[in-house]
């Protein structure tokens, strides 16, 4: 089922995004990143997050957000100064969007495997993960 362009996939448990809105976000992305002050209207304007928020969960952090610049915007003021926050969280998104494949799994409410204990470290070079007493490199 799609709903405001994200694809319910009850399922296989993920939601999509198309990934021409994974496009267009990025290009309006590369536009703001450039940018030292934005306009209410501006702030307005930012409805191709709204789709990816709802599959990136990080991303509602970037929208909460944004949400509260558009409370807060002073009604005597023409524009604001983009903040290092909102900056680093346009970073984020440049470096995420490219590596995105539009789909995200949606966690059921219950899981089967709760009592398990997985943990996982990583780098560049070399990954591992534990399972109980197993050890996987």
């Amino acid at each position: 089922m799609v709903c405001l362009g994200v694809e319910d996939d009850l399922e296989h448990f993920t939601l999509s995004v198309m990934a021409t809105r994974i496009q267009d976000l990025l290009a309006e992305l590369v536009f703001w990143f450039s940018r030292e002050f934005y306009t209410l209207k501006q702030l307005k304007s930012h409805e191709k997050i709204y789709f990816m928020a709802a599959c990136v969960k990080p991303g509602c952090i970037f929208m909460s957000y944004l949400l509260n610049n558009l409370r807060a915007f002073p009604p005597t003021l023409k524009r604001l100064q983009v903040s290092a926050d909102m900056q680093a969280n346009i970073d984020w998104w440049l470096v995420f969007l490219p590596l995105f494949n539009g789909t995200s799994f949606i966690k059921p409410q219950h899981w089967e495997f709760d009592h398990l204990q997985f943990t996982t470290d990583a780098s560049m070079t070399a990954g591992r993960a534990t399972c109980l007493d197993e050890c996987f490199t």
